[in-house]
């Protein structure tokens, strides 16, 4: 009961309804939305969209899971065969144009503006969460690239892009709720299966750099293997195509302080079943997070007038094959290590899927005093940690 968040849209395909027929009509923006629910199917109508949601109990590999298939109907007109129209749908994409508007270059520069930072963007310090600026760069890159041309490649080949590596991530200032922010994107280097960007987020208003990080991008085929860059793209390796290492993944060594046991939700995973980077980068936090104690261990440290902020990103890998099922448990790891007298946390993380490493990253973090905002020693409870297992 109540209003339902534009937001809760594309949460209802983790929702179970048990009741025979429940019906519900709201009111959003001016907007009316309807709801109808059964024992094994959800209807979801706007005037933009309806999207149908259904249980499969027969499926032998997922029982019971949610099948998504969007309608993308300007009106709540059916058609009888919603398999004929996801086909229709995906014909569509595919005869599109297939070409990036701009083939990129070295060189090549684009520029994506963000209007306003909206509050899904932030985190319970009102900040963007830090995590939030690697999605405003992939989306980006998928604009500069073109979303027909990705959107073909998608359903015509399987071809995903992916961020396989990020290095020299920097936050020099902090984006708050409401604040316009420019995506700029700059192309480095193309080799036969990767291209390289410098990226950086600034203040649309004033040009104040928030982040910046060098990204190293590539496509994936649907057996998670690195694929050549697709001719369709327009990029134009140096050299023949070879078969490059999307970048190995090595086990940091030392004492893992904390393990955090994470379960894979729907909403963490991508079109072809890889986990994205995103929701990587937020069990990262979450791992960061059961380091200081949870909840309350941040409760404590705030009290303290302290605030553990991300300072710099770097050696991220991301594993192309990181496939992952639906309700699976994978275990996020970190080895902590305290520098510069002990004002500077750095967090040296993995991510294991069946004890196979598919994600790491280093995360350093400041202790800034709230007071003055000037960096501070860590709270003893966080340094005590460190050296209890030093």
């Amino acid at each position: 009961a109540g209003c339902v968040s534009a937001r809760s849209l594309d949460n209802m395909s983790s929702m179970a309804f048990s009741t025979a027929r429940v019906a519900h009509s709201s009111v959003i923006g001016g907007r009316w939305l309807r709801i109808t629910a059964q024992p094994k199917a959800l209807t979801i109508r706007t005037p933009l969209r309806s999207r149908h949601v259904e249980t499969n109990a027969s499926s032998s590999v997922f029982p019971g899971a949610l099948v998504i298939r969007d309608t993308r109907q300007s009106s709540s007109i059916q058609p009888k065969s919603r398999d004929v129209r996801r086909s229709g749908h995906r014909r569509a994409l595919c005869q599109s144009s297939t070409v990036a508007a701009q083939p990129p270059s070295i060189g090549s520069e684009f520029t994506m503006d963000i209007a306003g930072v909206y509050i899904e963007d932030t985190d319970c310090y009102e900040v963007v969460f830090y995590a939030n600026y690697f999605a405003f760069f992939e989306k980006a890159l998928q604009e500069a690239l073109g979303h027909k041309p990705l959107a073909s490649l998608l359903y015509s080949s399987g071809l995903t892009i992916n961020t396989l590596k990020i290095e020299n991530g920097k936050y020099a200032l902090a984006a708050r709720l409401g604040d316009p922010v420019t995506i700029k994107s700059k192309l480095l280097d193309i080799s036969a299966e990767k291209t390289r960007w410098e990226q950086s987020a600034v203040l649309t208003e004033s040009g104040k750099l928030l982040v910046a990080a060098e990204i190293e991008m590539g496509f994936a085929n649907p057996d998670g293997t690195l694929a050549p860059l697709p001719e369709s793209l327009g990029f134009a390796p140096p050299a023949p195509a070879q078969s490059e290492a999307a970048g190995e993944l090595t086990p940091h060594s030392g004492a893992c302080i904390v393990d955090t046991p994470v379960t894979v939700f729907a909403c963490d995973i991508g079109p072809t079943g890889l986990l994205t980077n995103n929701a990587v980068l937020r069990y990262f936090e979450r791992n960061r997070t059961d380091f200081i104690g949870g909840a309350q261990g941040l409760k404590e440290v705030q009290e303290a007038g302290v605030a553990v902020v991300v300072a710099r990103f770097t050696n991220a890998k991301f594993d192309v094959g990181n496939f992952a099922l639906l309700g699976e448990a994978l275990v996020a790891k970190s080895v902590v290590v305290l520098q510069r007298r002990d004002t500077t946390v750095v967090f040296q993380q993995m991510l294991y899927h069946n004890d196979r490493l598919i994600a790491q990253a280093d995360i350093t973090c400041v202790c800034i005093s709230q007071s003055n905002m000037r960096i501070c020693a860590c709270p003893e409870s966080i340094a005590a940690k460190v050296r209890g297992v030093a």
